[in-house]
């Protein structure tokens, strides 16, 4: 495709006026220029953030702010030193509560996920050790753990067998241990969708070096997927499963073992790229950056 661009009187006949350029030099010229009319004021309030934000109930502000009240401060002393929040621009950056405020807001919306993933603490663990005692009669226990597909869009042009999964999709594998309350405590991912969980969950820091995790008696469920250790119990498998008592186990353990599947549905209904990745691996960076 060629343009002409005429410049002075389009009646002109003289030649030398015209310049003549292809479509991907006018797009360029054109992309050189970020505004074409005049730029107006966008209306904006701060009301909203000091007055109404403060004066919220502890439930209403984690609804906005996707965190407690007591947590956002400490976040703020966590960065508030990074070079990343001051500039020498003659334009000054918003307030750090600000910038804060509109990220966690954006991130708790349709379409994003943020968390914080952090191992239970000694206190934390006895609390919700006493919970799943009676909740579910199982002493000791600090949480779930359950294998997760993230589901590739596009067939895998680096070894595609070895991320197809037993699930018939092409995918990475993951683990992910939460709580009683759903609240996810520790995730590993980066196998290719062959891996089977168990191998996941050895490959992990918790399968590795599970007494920084895990103190005397402790332990997490897990599906008949996974193989019973000191740290991990899992289910009973048939023809075990069919005797009355551990049928009765197995009804125990089910009961909370489903807070792992609904939290992984959970994540994955806030950020559906999980469920449906459109990248391409074709070198192990490829894979390396869906993984990140």
């Amino acid at each position: 495709m060629i343009c002409r661009l005429v410049f002075g009187d389009p009646s002109d006949d003289d030649l030398n006026s015209d310049l003549v350029l292809t479509a991907e030099s006018v797009l360029h010229f054109i992309s050189s220029f970020r505004y074409f009319g005049p730029r107006g004021p966008v209306p904006k309030s701060s009301d909203f953030f000091e007055n109404v934000l403060p004066n919220l109930d502890g439930s209403r502000f984690k609804q906005e702010v996707r965190m407690s009240r007591d947590g956002f401060p400490k976040i703020i002393g966590l960065v508030a030193a990074l070079p990343v929040f001051s500039n020498k621009s003659n334009v000054p950056q918003a307030s750090i509560k600000k910038q804060l405020t509109v990220a966690f807001s954006r991130f708790g919306s349709h379409g994003y996920a943020a968390g914080f993933v952090k191992w239970s603490d000694t206190a934390e663990k006895n609390f919700i050790k006493g919970r799943i005692l009676t909740k579910s009669g199982f002493p000791d226990c600090i949480g779930t753990v359950d294998g997760a597909l993230m589901v590739l869009e596009y067939t895998p042009q680096l070894g595609d067998s070895d991320y197809f999964s037993h699930k018939s999709h092409y995918g990475i594998t993951a683990i992910i241990v939460c709580d009683d309350t759903r609240r996810i405590r520790h995730a590993n991912i980066g196998l290719c969708g062959s891996a089977h969980d168990n191998r996941v969950f050895d490959n992990s820091r918790l399968g590795k070096i599970s007494k920084r995790f895990f103190d005397e008696e402790e332990y997490i469920l897990a599906d008949s997927a996974n193989t019973t250790s000191t740290t991990v119990v899992a289910s009973y498998k048939k023809p075990a499963a069919l005797i009355p008592e551990n049928d009765i186990f197995n009804k125990y353990h089910s009961s909370l073992k489903m807070t792992v599947e609904h939290c992984i549905g959970m994540v994955k209904s806030c950020c559906q790229s999980l469920r449906g990745m459109r990248s391409y691996i074709s070198y192990v960076k490829d894979h390396q950056r869906i993984v990140y």
